[in-house]
């Protein structure tokens, strides 16, 4: 579920079941009444993994965006999905652009008037670019491998914290002068994450884990040698006893 104050409006993901088949559904529902204004089908095969409400660089309008996966008997993890760009019209979804991937998309953050996205096991940042038409297409402008699965995702400033499903947890740093995204540390401990969280400024960084923990990790900015600034140590551990997963 996702809210746009701009519009009005909520976008939820549903499930339908028809018959014996289920097919996900993206509805527009206005955010006084709950009333749904309309409605978008996804593809058969195709399942919603995030939904985010977004603006860009250079455009004054916001969007809904939507990352799939479509899920085939033979494969054991999807291989393609679909980033989905929609502009509310007049109490309408409007299709606006849509971007082929390769893996489901996990996860999407607005990101520096840009889309990040946790596609299987890389993180990948897309750009919103003019067209001829005067319409725009989503461009991908940099991104990281070495994951597992980039589950979850957070950001802060030009900080992108990666929650992998077995490797715990790993900071990244944007820099758009070279248009890249480089690891500054990870957690070297084997976590399968649940969620993540960037607490402060001060780079202290919250994971929950399928063991249902908490725990806390840091740089350490005063070690002497690159490996030792290359890790996030661990400065607090909590066992909740419950799962957590926001």
């Amino acid at each position: 579920i996702a809210h746009q104050p701009e519009t009005r409006s909520f976008a939820v993901v549903c499930a339908q079941i028809v018959g014996e088949d289920q097919c996900d559904v993206l509805r527009l529902v206005n955010d006084s009444t709950f009333e749904t204004l309309n409605q978008y089908q996804f593809e058969e095969n195709e399942f919603v993994g995030a939904l985010k409400s977004c603006a860009f660089t250079d455009d004054a309008a916001t969007y809904f965006a939507v990352g799939t996966a479509i899920s085939l008997e033979h494969e054991d993890e999807p291989s393609r999905g679909r980033i989905l760009i929609f502009k509310v019209k007049d109490n309408t979804l409007c299709l606006i652009a849509e971007k082929e991937v390769r893996g489901a998309v996990y996860n999407l953050n607005a990101f520096k008037g840009k889309l990040l996205a946790g596609i299987n096991s890389k993180v990948e940042l897309f750009k919103w670019t003019p067209r001829e038409d005067d319409g725009h297409e989503l461009i991908n402008e940099c991104s990281h491998h070495g994951h597992i699965v980039a589950l979850y995702v957070a950001t802060r400033g030009d900080w992108i914290l990666v929650g992998d499903l077995m490797k715990s947890m790993s900071l990244l740093l944007y820099k758009p002068e070279e248009g890249a995204i480089d690891e500054t540390a990870r957690d070297f401990n084997a976590n399968w994450m649940t969620a993540i969280e960037m607490l402060d400024d001060d780079e202290t960084y919250l994971g929950a884990e399928n063991s249902l923990n908490l725990f806390t990790v840091a740089r350490n900015m005063s070690a002497i040698t690159d490996e030792e600034r290359s890790r996030l140590e661990v400065t607090g551990e909590y066992h909740v006893g419950e799962l957590v997963n926001k």
